[in-house]
């Protein structure tokens, strides 16, 4: 994220610390499946649970060594826990924990949109449009136009106005799941 375009909520769910969370988060839920299993000795997952953690700074010093984001995350937890870092990452690969954290950090990032989004469905566009008209001038700009000055900004108040129509078209449901045999051609008589 660059932070000058970025607002403070987007940019923590993309900051490092929130990623490497998500990445601990997973390591951790994974080993206390793994303690249900058997696979790893149930003390060492509680000591996993009480002592994982990670630093931010000493992640990146690692990285710089090995070339290995993952690695240098493994390592900072490692130093923290102790001897039962062992058992952390067992029978995972990178791209396991990479994936699943992305998704993990889209949802927060969509969570924060569709937030953002059901607050201006609710924003009364007459009233938008007033206030708008009140304020003072703004330059608005076209491609290649030279900007000129105006009172309403049309585009937005276009983009609320449209945004809030498109939520009372009604939906289309499918009302059984499509399957290979539901879409089965029909033969045509002019075909052999």
């Amino acid at each position: 994220m660059i932070p000058r375009y970025s607002r403070q909520e987007m940019a923590s769910v993309w900051s490092p610390e929130n990623r490497f969370q998500k990445w601990l988060d997973i390591e951790v839920l994974v080993c206390e499946a793994l303690a249900r299993r058997g696979a790893i000795p149930k003390k060492a997952f509680a000591n996993i649970r009480a002592k994982a953690a990670f630093d931010v700074a000493r992640i990146d010093k690692i990285e710089k060594v090995v070339k290995h984001d993952v690695i240098a995350f493994l390592t900072s937890v490692g130093e923290k826990v102790g001897p039962d870092a062992r058992f952390i990452h067992m029978g995972l690969t990178s791209s396991a924990i990479l994936d699943t954290s992305f998704a993990l950090l889209l949802r927060e990032a969509a969570d924060l949109l569709i937030a953002d989004i059901d607050r201006m469905l609710k924003i009364d566009i007459d009233s938008f449009i007033e206030r708008q008209k009140r304020s003072s001038s703004v330059l608005r700009r076209a491609a290649e136009i030279a900007p000129a000055p105006g009172k309403t900004r049309p585009t937005m108040i276009q983009f609320i106005s449209g945004a809030q129509a498109a939520t009372k078209l009604p939906s289309a449901k499918i009302s059984r799941p499509m399957t290979i045999t539901s879409l089965r051609p029909q033969r045509s008589e002019a075909m052999p």
